[in-house]
């Protein structure tokens, strides 16, 4: 990463629990891609998790709203990718 970033170039590193874990303070930028709860479960359900496993993994994570709050750029990530894909097209310098 150090080598990527002395030579110019962006580094995107994606790790789920960053502000639970204190690594945020790593970076010079925060990007949280969120969802509405409902669309966090259905995809945990996507993905083998039972109800139990789903609300203990939404339990050890800060809110959402949170994580939101501190983060430099939001991308809301709860419908057709195409809108995902714009706000990241927005974002451009």
């Amino acid at each position: 990463m150090k080598k990527s970033l002395a030579g110019g170039r962006r580094v995107v590193v994606v790790i789920p629990l960053a502000y639970e874990t204190g690594v945020v303070s790593e970076f010079g930028q925060t990007w949280v891609v969120a969802c509405s709860k409902a669309e966090q479960m259905a995809r945990l359900r996507g993905r083998g998790f039972g109800p139990e496993q789903i609300e203990t993994r939404l339990a050890s994570q800060w809110p959402l709203q949170k994580k939101m709050d501190l983060a430099d750029v939001v991308l809301w990530n709860d419908g057709a990718w195409k809108l995902t894909t714009g706000q990241l097209r927005s974002l451009r310098p």
